[in-house]
């Protein structure tokens, strides 16, 4: 692995994150929140609390969810994130599906107290990454999936532990997802991408920038959980960049 590549990486992965040209809007989580969350009939073993990796929650796959994670992401300030610790959990959000991340390489721990109103699906962000043309990864589908593809190859499979109430949660690598190419923007000033190339050395992305991207991660889609104190616990690792995510979301779930 190359310094360059470390750096890279070092500088994209968020830890706790196809169709070509799709765009899916911020907010477009809100517009689906009178569908009910789909459970196919097939058992799985998480289905008490996590919708199955291949059903569509609210209309829309966990790819695609994965690539409004990522809207919802890079529409914050760095200043008003809580991917950076600097907002409550409820910045940004809207409708029935809340995203929660984990930390961000190089910022502090998200803010582990979230209150959550009840009949909210939660969409975490166990260990996940992005590659957009405005950090130069590629300006083509191919040349971004690709660079998204080789980063989440490097994710510890056997690494990847969840638990919610001190339940464990199974099967993890089997919910790693790639996005559709989706787009971005305009972003704010002092945001994600500008952090990012603060470390992977591209140029910074000036308030109002559009850009696209390939996202591929571990993700989970969390049922509505019950009113009262919940406890989430998520662990992932990239040994190659010698990087750990342990994250725990202390829930409160209200009426």
């Amino acid at each position: 692995m190359t310094d360059g590549l470390r750096i890279r990486i070092r500088g994209m992965l968020l830890l706790g994150a196809a169709a070509s040209g799709l765009t899916i809007a911020p907010s477009f989580a809100g517009d689906l929140g009178n569908q009910p969350l789909s459970k196919p009939g097939a058992k799985h073993a998480n289905d008490a609390s996590v919708a199955p990796v291949q059903s569509n929650p609210y209309g829309m796959s966990y790819g695609e969810w994965s690539a409004a994670w990522w809207q919802w992401a890079f529409s914050l300030p760095k200043d008003h994130s809580p991917l950076f610790g600097t907002a409550d959990c409820n910045a940004g959000q809207s409708g029935r599906i809340w995203f929660l991340p984990g930390a961000v390489l190089g910022g502090p721990t998200p803010r582990q107290d979230c209150t959550v109103r009840q009949g909210t699906s939660l969409f975490v962000a166990v260990i996940n990454a992005e590659c957009s043309n405005l950090e130069g990864s590629g300006n083509t589908e191919g040349e971004l999936r690709g660079c998204a593809d080789f980063i989440s190859s490097l994710i510890d499979k056997n690494s990847l532990r969840a638990s919610l109430d001190g339940e464990p949660l199974t099967d993890l690598s089997n919910y790693l997802v790639e996005s559709p190419l989706f787009s971005f923007g305009p972003l704010p000033d002092n945001n994600l991408i500008t952090f990012f190339c603060l470390t992977e050395m591209c140029l910074p992305a000036t308030e109002g920038s559009k850009g696209y991207a390939v996202g591929a991660g571990v993700y989970l889609m969390f049922h509505p959980l019950s009113v009262g104190s919940h406890t989430l616990t998520f662990h992932g690792e990239v040994p190659a960049a010698g990087l750990v995510v342990d994250t725990t979301y202390n829930l409160r779930i209200k009426l």
